[in-house]
């Protein structure tokens, strides 16, 4: 019987992985993309660094909001600063800024700080005709009283209280004087009253409020407002001009969970909606609304535009906006759902801040736009994000300080790259031969490699590479081992950079060893 010949040879196989993708978070993943992560950048892709050190900056007591304008603004229990300098006091709760010309609002404090004349205003002003008599006019209203004191020249306001039903209404004031107020002709019925009016110009609740077009934008119940043109002090000046205030009830369903400017357009969000804002003046506003994934609810601070993409969380993950349907950017997440999240923008990455559903652990994540890698740095809470002066600021909510994403801290960074599991693309059973990891090691800096075969729950530390003055590749023996499919883990401190990994694999088998 003449058997068959067996040609002896070598069936060892070498795999070489030299570019390193980004956080995937997935069962099956490509090679060189990382399950987990922490402290990487993508900024040397393909290859893979740790990410820069921090700037360190004010440690607050209580931080309250953060907002970048000419300087960087923030709210220290009841203190504003302005820069370096308190400008004011507001009431010790979370804020929400917004920035038009010289003027920095405050909210819900609803106030104005002129950054100019370094004057700080509240934005509504309330007079009781109380201590004298109140006389209405066809056009004026004048008191016995004390002086009316805050209102100006074409405020919108407010008056009730007046025994004339017909006066109890909203009118425009054209001049103001010691004690009388003037407004159009015949708008009120003559009357006299003993010190029961009020004369108030009020801002609305705003949930949310934005800057476009020298109008601040807002959101309160079901309704979409606007301020006066280059007003932010007058809510209700409705005269036909232009420059008229603006206010629409939308009838989608739902609380509003956010609001943006983009591409020169309003949006205000839905968990299910995004509502944007047609026209140049209320006479040709118009609202539009359409389904799509909006943003979710306590993630309002988390939309960040980045070069001309809008970022958000919305209630499937993060997503990307463009102007047309929102882009689903959450599957690297691996369904992993995630909520309060808090996002920022710095030279084309956008940094999110967020909390596992439920309570769970922190982390901030690195969306790099250009090259579309998730990285994840550390288990960051970041407060609030605001740019300024070519830098991006953060309030760590671990210690309340002031931080920048990059800078020159003395903090020196412990990182962590583990890769998904290696199967050589086939069920057999393999025996690895030797695994070369190509690294360059900075001054004081050191890795260790860690091993996990098939799936075990503990990693086996394979080597360790000391702390190194310069570039050197290793060679890192492994104890042959039949296996499935393995996992690397590389940990280390210290700036690095990895070139390469790449595995040399002998024979196959059907049988486990």
């Amino acid at each position: 019987m003449k058997l068959p010949y067996i040609q002896a040879g070598d069936n060892s196989r070498r795999r070489v992985v030299s570019a390193f993708g980004g956080y995937n978070h997935n069962r099956v993943i490509g090679e060189g993309e990382l399950f987990d992560g922490e402290n990487l950048s993508s900024d040397a892709y393909p290859l893979l660094t740790a990410r820069r050190p921090r700037g360190f900056g004010k440690k607050l007591t209580s931080p309250n909001g953060l907002f970048g304008k000419n300087k960087l603004c923030c709210v220290d229990g009841t203190a504003l600063y302005y820069g370096d300098s308190i400008v004011g006091r507001v009431e010790d709760s979370p804020k929400t800024f917004v920035s038009m010309g010289a003027y920095l609002l405050v909210f819900p404090d609803k106030l104005c700080y002129n950054t100019e004349t370094e004057e700080l205003t509240p934005l509504e002003n309330r007079y009781v005709g109380e201590g004298g008599t109140i006389s209405f006019t066809k056009s004026s209203i004048k008191t016995t009283g004390p002086a009316f004191t805050g209102f100006k020249a074409y405020d919108g306001v407010t008056i009730s209280g007046s025994s004339a039903e017909g006066n109890n209404k909203t009118a425009v004031i054209l001049s103001v004087a010691e004690k009388e107020l003037t407004f159009s002709e015949n708008i009120f019925t003559e009357s006299s009253e003993a010190g029961a009016v009020t004369i108030a110009r009020e801002v609305p609740d705003l949930e949310f409020a934005v800057e476009s077009d020298n109008r601040v934008w807002g959101c309160a119940g079901h309704e979409i407002l606007s301020s006066k043109l280059g007003d932010p002090f007058n809510w209700q000046c409705y005269e036909g001009l232009s420059t008229d205030s603006y206010a629409v009830t939308v009838g989608t369903d739902g609380p509003f969970t956010g609001a943006a400017v983009h591409q020169g357009y309003v949006l205000f969000f839905k968990e299910n909606c995004i509502h944007k804002v047609y026209g140049s003046k209320p006479s040709n506003f118009q609202v539009s609304a359409s389904t799509a994934r909006g943003v979710k609810k306590g993630a309002e601070k988390s939309l960040c535009q980045v070069d001309d993409v809008l970022y958000y969380l919305s209630p499937a993950g993060a997503a990307a906006y463009g102007g047309g349907t929102p882009e689903s950017l959450a599957a690297p997440f691996g369904g992993v759902e995630y909520e309060n999240a808090v996002g920022g923008g710095w030279r084309g990455k956008y940094y999110l801040s967020m909390q596992e559903a439920g309570g769970g652990d922190w982390s901030l994540f690195v969306y790099d736009t250009e090259k579309g890698l998730w990285q994840r740095e550390d288990r960051t809470h970041a407060l609030w994000f605001a740019g300024c002066g070519g830098e991006l600021f953060f309030i760590d909510g671990l210690d309340s300080t002031i931080k920048t994403v990059a800078g020159d801290g003395p903090e020196r960074i412990f990182w962590e790259a583990q890769f998904g599991d290696m199967a050589e693309g086939e069920p057999d059973f393999k025996t690895a031969l030797r695994l070369q990891i190509n690294l360059e090691l900075a001054r004081g800096a050191f890795c260790e490699v860690w091993l996990r075969y098939d799936g075990e729950a503990g990693w086996e530390r394979a080597f360790s590479i000391p702390e190194s003055p310069r570039r050197r590749s290793w060679t890192v023996p492994v104890i042959p081992r039949r296996y499935g499919h393995f996992a690397l883990k590389l940990t280390g401190g210290g700036e690095f950079t990895l070139f390469s990994v790449s595995r040399t694999v002998e024979g196959n088998s059907e049988l486990g060893g």
